[in-house]
């Protein structure tokens, strides 16, 4: 339940009923919330292999002071006649790491499939990967402290997930929560399933899917109503959006699943302009028709978290009363769809969005000819230098950039004028990217001539506040 792309049946239905009648089940007179003496936490969802970080992750993890990793330590599976656990996640030594929380998913088989799959051979293989799964963890330094089901069951499977946990609470030696389901929540048979829970951490994105490309409805359905949570009675975190969610429709419009793995600056550059929008909560949504390959004539519909929204979604997480929020999903090795960390620290630390690009150029001069030898065997340097130059442009911000156009003036048509990362535009000599996220760092070039020309590179972008900017290289 924690990754995009939940079962239509359980992710589709209407927000509308989500709250209607909260405090009716599972419901304590006190309720709980945060004290106002315990500090406002943040935590993200690690949904990659291999759980690693560098030095400079764990600096910025560390200056944010991260709680916790709720890390994907399995998926359960089904194979048609027993439940099999797959996809166990590899652990890299990576000192100074926050703490972690071992967290089980299900595969859309295995949801369709919960309600036959055998009780006890379930119980036995989620103890038994979560135990297998600490103690390679805690073999390569980490520190576990807890367990996590995100197990996207059908409402009517609430009792038979209920006793499930109660079973695994008798092993689990930390902290057990769960995930949970925004169509959980009007049904009774909630209570028994927070019954054994010490927290759990209700999500409140994708409660409701764009029916077309076009449909502007928000990735992120956090409010205030979200403090009626605190009337369940049990600690609670609050599940935030912080990746980009892109939906595939075909050439009919209809909705045919996930598209992972291509950001929208990517497919802006790949497939050419969007048609773009920004919801009152600051979420940027986009679609875009595919010109080219085998899904020519299919749709991709973007929903993207931003500053702005992410920082109204973290206020809203902090006032109902929660422990904190548990960003999905962490930047991990270089996945192009999910916040940035530089943007969530930002946001997090109440700091200004800014964009900022750094440009360095290397050249190199050689002759086109290392000698031309001479008819009396003398050898003799040509005369004719090329030049070869190359850039490096980074964002040194902390949010994602606008186009980036790099033009270049002074080449001749002779010349080779090579984009590197950097598309080619409509424009001779011009190039143009539709965005670079915070720390990226894109290559330009080479451009070889042979006349020793001086050229004029001209970087241009907007920065956060929408101001014409530029880097000028002679």
């Amino acid at each position: 339940m924690v990754g995009e792309g939940r079962g239509a049946v359980i992710r589709s239905r209407s927000l509308g009923l989500v709250f209607a009648g909260v405090c009716l089940v599972g419901c304590q007179p006190s309720g709980w919330q945060r004290s106002e003496r315990d500090p406002f936490r943040i935590a993200f969802w690690y949904w990659s292999s291999p759980l690693q970080f560098s030095d400079d992750e764990i600096s910025q993890l560390k200056r944010l002071e991260t709680d916790r990793m709720l890390v994907r330590a399995f998926t359960v599976s089904y194979d048609g006649e027993k439940v099999v656990p797959i996809l166990g996640q590899r652990f890299v030594e990576s000192k100074g790491a926050p703490p972690l929380v071992l967290v089980a998913n299900l595969d859309a088989g295995m949801v369709r499939h919960f309600r036959e799959a055998n009780a006890e051979d379930l119980r036995k293989n989620v103890i038994s990967e979560f135990s297998a799964r600490q103690k390679r963890a805690e073999s390569a330094g980490f520190k576990v402290i807890g367990w996590q089901l995100d197990f996207d069951v059908p409402t009517s499977q609430l009792g038979k997930y209920a006793a499930l946990l109660k079973e695994v609470r008798r092993e689990c030696r930390g902290e057990l929560s769960i995930s949970g389901l925004q169509t959980w929540m009007t049904a009774s048979s909630l209570k028994g399933v927070l019954e054994p829970l010490d927290a759990w951490y209700p999500q409140f994105y994708e409660g409701d899917l764009p029916n077309s490309p076009a449909d502007q409805r928000t990735l992120s359905n956090l409010s205030e109503k979200a403090a009626r949570i605190r009337e369940y009675g049990k600690p609670f975190w609050i599940g935030v959006a912080a990746y980009g969610s892109t939906l595939a429709f075909d050439p009919s419009k209809k909705r045919m699943g996930v598209v992972r793995g291509i950001s929208l600056p990517d497919a802006k550059d790949r497939y050419g302009s969007a048609t773009e929008w920004t919801s009152t909560t600051g979420e940027a949504g986009a679609y875009l028709r595919v010109n080219r390959g085998s899904r020519e004539g299919w749709y991709l519909r973007y929903s993207v978290p931003t500053f702005a929204s992410l920082k109204q979604d973290l206020e809203l997480a902090r006032t109902v009363g929660a422990r904190g929020a548990a960003l999905f999903r962490y930047p991990a090795n270089g996945d192009p769809t999910a916040v940035p960390l530089a943007t969530v620290a930002a946001v997090w630390r109440n700091e200004t969005p800014h964009v900022e690009l750094r440009v360095t150029k290397a050249t190199e001069q050689r002759p086109v000819f290392d000698y031309i030898e001479q008819p009396n065997g003398e050898a003799v340097e040509s005369k004719s230098p090329t030049m070869r130059l190359t850039l490096q442009v980074t964002n040194t911000g902390n949010v994602e950039s606008g186009p980036v156009t790099i033009s270049v003036e002074g080449a001749h048509f002779a010349d080779l004028v090579n984009g590197g990362d950097f598309p080619r535009s409509d424009q001779r000599n011009s190039f143009k990217t539709a965005g670079m996220v915070p720390g990226r760092t894109s290559n330009f070039g080479p451009i070889v001539t042979d006349r020793g020309r001086s050229l004029k590179i001209t970087v241009s972008y907007l920065d956060a506040a929408g101001k014409p900017e530029k880097v000028v290289l002679n």
